[in-house]
């Protein structure tokens, strides 16, 4: 990750089961992420646009830990003289600083 991105996103996937009855198939998956990369580079303002049920507010929460990814990282790096953290590593005091900064 180079020193100018403060949040990197690498091939998230996020999949909700769907239960739909007694007649339904079983281990039908909806697949709300998937493979979705990206880098934010500091300093600079970005929009996530897509249509409806894209998988927008479900990358948000992901990006935000309010939804445990099913594969892929995240990485914040909050100064640039300092290593990248993953995300999934937070504690929950460090956690809730990082929501507050992202």
């Amino acid at each position: 990750m180079k020193k100018d991105i403060i949040l990197c996103a690498e091939n998230l996937q996020k999949h909700f089961g769907l239960d739909a009855g007694f007649f339904a198939k079983k281990n039908k998956q909806v697949y709300a992420v998937n493979g979705v990369s990206f880098e934010i580079e500091r300093g600079k303002t970005y929009g996530l646009v897509g249509e409806s049920g894209c998988g927008k507010t479900t990358t948000a929460r992901l990006l935000v830990k309010m939804y445990d990814a099913d594969s892929g990282k995240i990485y914040f790096n909050p100064q640039e003289k300092t290593e990248p953290i993953e995300v999934a590593n937070l504690d929950k005091k460090a956690l809730s600083a990082y929501r507050e900064k992202v």
